[in-house]
Formats: structure tokens, sequence, C-alpha cells
């Protein structure tokens, strides 16, 4: 029997088959961690707000930085999400959400000594080619997504890279540059209450 290729690894592990744009993209790559859910919650001191990652595949950088790794996350959302929204619909506002908060679990797994923290991303946009221009809604037992996150370079306590996200088969949204801070885990347990003016 032949060995398993990068992709059939990949989607063994998430059970799902991944959209065409990602398969092309990751069919060289070479896996450096995988872990589900649980396996997160142990290296995240908090949960991101609206964390809907339930695995993710870290893979090796491919050029000559290693921190230049890139990972994939598989997640689900349904229309409990999106409710109040437009139909229901799928908005961007949303999928700026669920790539950050992705990005958090690929950045905290590459600095475990750190929280990280997505504290500035740039143009955010419907990336082209979205299915029915974006006008999307969550099936009603629930819609995947996967989230890409490429890390692009590390500066002091700031991490750059870039994210995209899909629903189903199409590309949905990306983030050009999303910055990541490097918090010292003890320093979150000294955070201040806001107080009230006056």
């Amino acid at each position: 029997m032949s060995p398993k290729t990068v992709i059939q690894e990949v989607e063994d592990f998430f059970g799902k088959q991944l959209p065409f744009d990602l398969r092309d993209r990751y069919s060289n790559k070479e896996i450096l961690l995988k872990a589900d859910q649980k396996k997160m919650m142990t290296v995240l001191a908090f949960t991101p707000p609206f964390l809907r990652a339930n695995k993710i595949i870290i893979f090796k950088s491919d050029n000559s930085r290693p921190e230049c790794t890139s990972s994939i996350v598989v997640g689900s959302i349904s229309r409990q999400d999106t409710k109040g929204h437009y139909n229901e619909t799928i908005y961007l506002a949303l999928a700026g959400l669920l790539m950050p908060s992705s990005g958090t679990v690929h950045v905290a797994f590459q600095y475990p000594e750190f929280t990280p923290q997505a504290v500035e991303a740039e143009h955010v946009f419907l990336a082209n080619g979205a299915l029915n221009n974006g006008l999307i809604q969550p099936r009603k037992e629930g819609t995947t997504f996967y989230a890409e996150t490429r890390i692009i370079k590390k500066k002091l306590q700031l991490v750059f890279g870039t994210t995209k996200i899909f629903f189903g088969v199409s590309a949905f949204g990306e983030i050009t540059s999303v910055k990541f801070y490097l918090t010292n885990k003890d320093l979150i347990w000294k955070a201040v209450e806001v107080p009230e003016v006056g």
C-alpha cells in the first residue's frame, strides 16, 4: 500500500474534503502539527471570542525563515451565528471575526509562552469569485468553514500574517494584513476593570 499524500492525511484528520484552492496550495507542504479542540485548549490561556475552530493543522515553512508557517483550521457555524442579519446570511464582519480567532490558535501553538491577541486587521474584503457574490446562508444543520493563516514575519512582540476563509468549495473573505500581539501570559491576569466616566 502506497503512503498517504499530504492532502489525504489532512482530509482524513479533518474528516472532510478540502476546497480545491487549498488542495492545490498544500499538496507539497510538510505537516508540522495536528491538533483537535481539546489540544488547542492546552495552549490557549483563554478561549478566543468567536472561536469556532474544531481542528487545526500547521504546516512547516517552505522558505529559509522557519517562523513563516501556515495553517488550516476547520470549524463550523450555524444560523444561530447569523441570526438577526439580513435573511440570516453570512456577513463579512462575521468572517472578519472567524479569521483572526482561528489565526490566534495558530500563533498560540507557534509561541506557547505567550497569549496572542489579534490587535489590528487591514483590508477585510470579499474574495474574488465568492459564491453568489457572498450572498450565502449557513445550512440549517451547520456549515463547515476552513480558515487559512499564513505567517509572514515576526518583529519583537508582533506577528504579521494574512488570513483567508472558505465556506463550502469557494473562498469567501480575506484579510491582507493581520497583526497578533504576543502578551506575556502572566500579564493577562493583571488586567484592570474599565472605570465608569465621572
